[in-house]
């Protein structure tokens, strides 16, 4: 068994440096991008705790579809995760919630796409500025949603994780 201590979870104070970061930020000064290319990666794992690996997470898969609308389907209120993009081949869905369904609006995916040139070295910029682990938002996001809802069962369905794993490692 794989053993692990207590997550590593960031405060709205800190989210909120990064988001206000991330509005500004234009990525590589030799190959800039327009201001907040990188909110709408970011947001899906801040806000609805898709798996952020890049590559290979789920915000990856997702930026890889032709139409990343189906999956993230703001009209609806629902991000729906098929079994080819989810780690446990499983679907699920996942809420997108005010504060997620706000940043879409301000940074539309037709607009601000999933995915961009050279995505691994830009994400992995913010993530150095930060100090942030690959699952930290992840992680948070978890947190937060057992400390919103008290419901370790709702968290498991739409983390893709199971009760276990949410009661051992996220419930306080």
């Amino acid at each position: 068994p794989v053993v692990r201590g207590l997550p590593v979870i960031e405060t709205a104070a800190r989210l909120r440096e990064l988001f206000a970061f991330l509005e500004t930020f234009t990525g590589s000064p030799s190959r800039p991008h327009k201001p907040g290319f990188l909110v709408p990666y970011f947001a899906l794992a801040t806000f609805a705790g898709l798996r952020p690996s890049v590559p290979g997470g789920e915000i990856w898969k997702i930026g890889r579809f032709k139409e990343p609308g189906r999956v993230i389907d703001v009209a609806m209120g629902v991000i729906r995760i098929p079994p080819e993009i989810a780690k446990t081949d499983t679907v699920r869905q996942v809420k997108i919630r005010p504060n997620l369904a706000a940043w879409l609006a301000r940074y539309p995916l037709h607009d601000y796409p999933i995915l961009v040139p050279n995505m691994p070295v830009q994400v992995s910029a913010v993530r150095k500025k930060f100090a942030f682990a690959d699952d930290v938002l992840r992680h948070t996001w978890i947190s937060a949603h057992v400390a919103k809802f008290k419901s370790l069962g709702e968290a498991a369905l739409e983390a893709g994780n199971s009760e276990a794993i949410i009661k051992s490692h996220y419930r306080n």
